[in-house]
């Protein structure tokens, strides 16, 4: 098969949700080829869905390093919270952390009013529900209304 039927595939399997076929179209296809940042996100998509979890970050690593190179500052943060909220829930607290500075940056260096800024009320919100600030939860939250 070609690389652009492998590809093509590989998106195809992604819109038909048939996450191990997308996961080794789109891996074949960048062995052949590196594929470009919203593949990398389809990849990273059909990865996670299958449990290759260290397989996942490492493709929205890239995807993120692709964004960032090309001046996308928004979708870059996107790909960092991801991989943030990931470790963080996977107990990677350290790690975790640097890749939500990552996204807060990114989203500063764009200074657009996007929906990035609700999602990174999430980190907060969660700390404050489990601190008990249930009443605090909520206040963030409809500020990100």
């Amino acid at each position: 098969m070609e690389a652009v039927d492998t590809l093509q595939g590989g998106r195809d399997a992604c819109a038909a949700h048939e996450w191990a076929a997308a996961a080794d179209a789109l891996s074949a296809a960048d062995a052949r080829e590196p594929l470009g940042p919203p593949d990398l996100e389809l990849l990273a998509t059909a990865l996670f869905m299958i449990g290759r979890a260290g397989d996942h970050i490492a493709a929205l690593e890239r995807a993120h390093h692709g964004y960032a190179e090309a001046g996308e500052p928004r979708r870059a943060a996107s790909c960092a919270f991801w991989i943030g909220m990931r470790l963080f829930m996977g107990g990677e607290m350290g790690r975790g952390g640097g890749w939500l500075a990552r996204a807060q940056r990114s989203l500063e260096e764009d200074g657009s009013d996007c929906v990035g800024r609700g999602y990174m009320l999430m980190p907060q919100i969660f700390r404050l529900q489990a601190e008990g600030d249930v009443d605090g939860a909520v206040a963030t939250a409809a500020a990100g209304a």
